[in-house]
């Protein structure tokens, strides 16, 4: 009896390790396909020598001759994509930037556009629309599909591979929706914005100090529309 009993208490032993064993390399996987990343996208409204910086989080009502620009760094590596659709319904891939992976790996600062320019919104007015992707591995239809749409040499198969890359946009967005659980927190409020060059003329403001925090799974996606009038 007493021998039965020791057998017993080991394989019990044992099975509760090998449970434990069992779940540690799912949740190692969950860790290491995490995705945290800062981003802000802001806007430069108002008079030319003194405007207001606005955080565009969702929506916005921009006008013609304000300005945009967008910033990221990710805290993991990760595969980001950024595309920007017209009023006229042209789709551009903004990033990866052509001839360029879409891996980005920890720690690197990004503004679109590079350095010290910022996108000028022109007289032609309608609804602009930026669509953000982020994902632990890479998204490989829409690598495909963006390179489709660099190869395009006329304005129907360019047109024809956008409505692909949106349908794709769409389906990983309402896919992945129910998978993940996106948390997203303001990181950097405050500070000075602007300052003066040695010229004496208005400094452009860090649009970084506006930055958002998320952290995700594997996979966040957040879509930015323009009301530009």
């Amino acid at each position: 009896m007493q021998a039965s009993k020791t057998t017993a208490v080991l394989w019990v032993s044992l099975s509760l390790m090998a449970a434990l064993l069992a779940f540690e390399p799912k949740s190692s996987a969950a860790e290491e396909n995490k995705i945290r990343l800062q981003w802000a996208f802001g806007a430069l409204t108002g008079p030319e020598d003194d405007p207001a910086l606005v955080s565009i989080e969702e929506t916005a009502v921009l006008r013609s001759g304000d300005r945009m620009k967008i910033f990221f760094q990710p805290q993991t590596d990760c595969h980001l994509y950024l595309f920007y659709q017209s009023s006229q319904a042209e789709l551009m891939v903004l990033l990866p930037e052509r001839g360029s992976g879409s891996r980005t790996t920890a720690g690197t600062r990004m503004m679109v556009p590079h350095g010290s320019d910022w996108f000028r919104l022109d007289e032609i007015t309608g609804i602009e629309t930026f669509y953000l992707l982020v994902s632990a591995r890479p998204l490989e239809n829409i690598e495909a599909l963006c390179n489709n749409l660099s190869a395009a040499s006329v304005a129907s198969e360019r047109e024809a591979v956008g409505r692909q890359i949106l349908s794709e946009i769409h389906r990983l967005q309402k896919y992945r929706r129910t998978l993940t659980a996106d948390a997203e927190r303001p990181i950097r409020l405050g500070g000075n914005f602007r300052g003066l060059t040695e010229q004496g003329q208005p400094e452009l403001p860090d649009i970084s100090k506006i930055a958002m925090e998320i952290s995700a799974p594997d996979f966040y996606s957040r879509t930015f529309t323009i009301d530009h009038r």
